[in-house]
């Protein structure tokens, strides 16, 4: 998915962000993907998450076991036509 930069706030274009090894970056919230969070990226997706895990969750952690799998709360499919 391609988001033009107008789309972008003036900020985002500008900074880039470091994630390191991801223990200070949320892994649902914050904009590691290509200046992008999962939450603008996938937000049907992202609407499956609790408030609370998406705030929690950082990089290093959802990464590791792929334990980001374990915040995705009720069923989720997507429409393939």
């Amino acid at each position: 998915m391609s988001v033009h930069d107008c789309a972008r706030s003036p900020f985002s274009i500008v900074v880039i962000t470091e994630v390191c090894n991801g223990a200070n970056t949320k892994f649902w919230t914050n904009q590691w993907l290509n200046g992008l969070s999962i939450k603008v990226l996938a937000p049907h997706l992202f609407a499956c998450v609790t408030k609370q895990r998406a705030n929690k969750r950082t990089v290093q952690e959802a990464l590791e076991d792929s334990r980001w799998l374990q915040d995705i709360q009720g069923h989720y499919s997507v429409d393939i036509r």
